[in-house]
């Protein structure tokens, strides 16, 4: 197995990123997973190195992080680091339409899902990131 086997999940919404977690280690066991409850925190570990990250699947609005503060968004996140030398793929979680996964399609996504979105979608487009068919 690879050095990098984190995948990394961020969502202000503690149910939802639980549960993506939870389900996708149903899936991807040879992984392990670390959560984030918002662009800050998830911006802070991209500046820490991503030597063991495989990949990084974010949503895009996160209000309901510490203090309930608006910090980068997804796509803002993508925008910044996704066409780094060495970044792993990302994947958005999107509820705010089309135009913002086209956008962060060009600024260098892997993909985009839109929500809602159902568990085995969202394990399809994970395997296609990490080059795992299904």
């Amino acid at each position: 197995m690879t050095d990098k086997n984190k995948i990394l999940v961020a969502d202000d919404e503690d149910d939802l990123r639980d549960a993506v977690i939870e389900g996708l280690s149903t899936f991807f066991s040879n992984y392990t997973f670390q959560g984030f409850q918002d662009g800050k925190q998830l911006s802070e570990r991209l500046d820490q190195g991503v030597h063991d990250v495989a990949l990084i699947i974010t949503d895009n609005t996160m209000t309901k992080g510490p203090a309930g503060r608006l910090g980068p968004t997804g796509e803002d996140i993508i925008t910044k680091y996704a066409r780094e030398d060495g970044m792993p793929p990302f994947i958005l979680m999107t509820a705010d339409g089309l135009g913002v996964g086209s956008r962060a399609l060009k600024a260098g996504a892997f993909d985009y899902i839109p929500k809602p979105y159902s568990l085995e979608q969202l394990s399809r487009v994970v395997s296609k990131a990490l080059g795992i068919e299904k």
